[in-house]
């Protein structure tokens, strides 16, 4: 794929505990990076967030989304699904500490849930 890794930061790394870790890529036409949920196979593609960003500008890369889907069971999210409004109904699955997290923490969009700050 011509990608290139340029670090990894695990969920221990930034400045609290994440319930993700960041693997930062340079392709041949962008940078970015990818999220990887620690509790869930959920990979997401972001813009390289800077030091201290806890939200993310969402993208989509089918071609590394292609390959993670050939490494096992990865759920791909996609910028669509991550960049909607998080509306009560969404969150009806959740365990009880996610709930109490997500009323704490009043995220907006859903992606701000699957990768978090909170743990």
């Amino acid at each position: 794929m011509g990608a290139k890794v340029q670090g990894i930061k695990d969920r221990y790394d930034g400045f609290g505990i994440c319930n993700f870790a960041v693997a930062n890529f340079e392709l041949s036409d962008a940078a970015l990076a990818l999220l990887l949920n620690v509790i869930h196979p959920i990979v997401a593609f972001a813009k390289p967030p800077i030091e201290g960003q806890v939200i993310f500008d969402y993208v989509d890369c089918p071609k590394l989304a292609e390959a993670f889907r050939s490494f096992g069971p990865y759920s791909i999210a996609n910028s669509a699904e991550l960049s909607q409004q998080l509306v009560h109904d969404m969150c009806k699955d959740l365990a009880p500490a996610e709930i109490k997290s997500v009323r704490y923490f009043r995220p907006s969009r859903v992606g701000e849930v699957i990768f978090n700050y909170w743990d």
